[in-house]
């Protein structure tokens, strides 16, 4: 303020007081007079800068809008000031009621924008609304592939905040630009047959698109010779590929059988196809009476026709074998002995009384008649139960046995003759 006023004043002498009031002598006659401090000096004042600033896209040449921002800035901290902002985004702040200016540089008020990059290809999640923890490392590295230095970060909804840690500038990349909504293709139930697994005619490849079509409808399916296919979301041009071996399957060759014309039996075959053919017996006609005591009118034992049949050694049913391929025995009973009885009865022959030549304790006539001496023995003697001979009554009932076999055997060789 001194340098100032003297410089107004030459060969002056001036002192300024505290409030800016100037006293200027001269020193050759003493005379001095004074000039008030508010004719010399003025409140001056501190522009405030913004905390934040503006990014732009070429700190050297600001476009009209990004100065605005700039100046909208200044002014909302430094309220009554007139603000100007130039090219490089200095902005002068002046006090309109002294005049007085001051400037902040643009290298404080600006900072060099970017422009984040969208990667190419959308990550395929399950859920749009809520990406896995997975999905977002996915979407992240998509991102930080196409910015690099800048960080990232991902939302539930795929949504990028890409930001340079130079400038703390932040910007983000919709969800919808960085995702798409999966799919899970459906494998049909039913396989496709086909010749030739590794190289599927046209007509088999068609068969299996309209099979994954009709499974997966919307969706375009493509199919090559090995039957794998890919299926597409034309919405999304998410893709996925289903293997041809869970898609077709080898059509097993057909071959033609002859008629078989030649007669069928219940004796089945053996081990090597053959047919199993029984023996065959000629069994005699048996012409006499049969009785269900064994003998005939006269009480002799009537004795069946005896035919002797060849052993059959081949496996006897419809398959011979059992489930683990052994060969079927057919069960075998064995004959009780006959002891001459009946039932397991031991035949009791009773005893005849003695007769003594009296009737009911009466003697015998009286006169001429001689008397006996001795006692009568008896006139039927028992065979002794020694298991060396039966009666007729046992052997009747053996010989029925083994014709009724015969007869049975005849009854099932006529039927399957027939």
């Amino acid at each position: 303020m001194e340098d100032k006023v003297k410089a107004k004043n030459p060969g002056k002498e001036v002192t300024v007081g505290d409030d800016g009031t100037a006293t200027v002598t001269d020193p050759t006659t003493g005379i001095s007079h004074t000039i008030p401090g508010t004719e010399l000096v003025n409140q001056d004042f501190e522009p405030v800068k913004p905390t934040g600033k503006v990014p732009v896209k070429d700190k050297a040449h600001l476009t009209p809008e990004e100065k605005k921002q700039v100046e909208d800035k200044v002014k909302a901290k430094n309220p009554g000031k007139e603000v100007t902002v130039g090219d490089d985004g200095t902005a002068t702040v002046t006090d309109p009621t002294t005049g007085i200016s001051h400037t902040i540089p643009g290298t404080e008020l600006v900072n060099q924008d970017f422009e984040p990059v969208k990667p190419t290809g959308k990550v395929p999640v399950k859920d749009k609304a809520h990406l896995t923890p997975e999905e977002k490392k996915q979407v992240a590295d998509k991102v930080k592939a196409k910015n690099p230095g800048k960080e990232v970060t991902v939302g539930d909804d795929g949504t990028a905040t890409v930001t340079d840690p130079t400038t703390g500038i932040t910007h983000t990349i919709p969800g919808t630009d960085l995702v798409n909504q999966d799919f899970e293709p459906v494998i049909p139930a039913d396989k496709i047959p086909v010749k030739d697994p590794a190289n599927l005619t046209q007509e088999e490849q068609d068969k299996v698109k309209e099979s994954v079509e009709k499974s997966n409808p919307g969706k375009k399916v493509t199919v090559d010779k090995t039957g794998k296919v890919t299926i597409t979301d034309p919405n999304t041009n998410i893709s996925h590929e289903i293997p041809g071996e869970k898609l077709i399957t080898l059509d097993p060759p057909v071959f033609e059988l002859p008629e078989y014309t030649e007669p069928i039996g219940t004796t089945g075959v053996d081990e090597n196809g053959n047919l199993l053919e029984p023996p065959v017996v000629d069994i005699p006609e048996y012409t006499k009476p049969i009785g269900t005591t064994g003998v005939d009118e006269s009480g002799n034992l009537l004795e069946p026709p005896v035919v002797d049949i060849p052993e059959y050694t081949e496996p006897i049913g419809t398959t011979g074998v059992d489930e683990n391929g052994n060969l079927i025995a057919p069960p075998v009973i064995d004959n009780p002995e006959f002891n001459g009885g009946v039932n397991g009865e031991p035949e009791v022959q009773p005893e005849l009384p003695e007769i003594n030549g009296e009737v009911e304790g009466e003697e015998q006539g009286r006169g001429n008649k001689p008397q006996p001496t001795d006692k009568v023995e008896k006139s039927t003697k028992r065979l002794a139960n020694t298991g060396e001979s039966e009666t007729n009554t046992g052997l009747a009932g053996l010989g029925l046995a083994a014709l009724g076999s015969l007869l049975a055997v005849a009854k099932r060789r006529r039927e399957d003759e027939e």
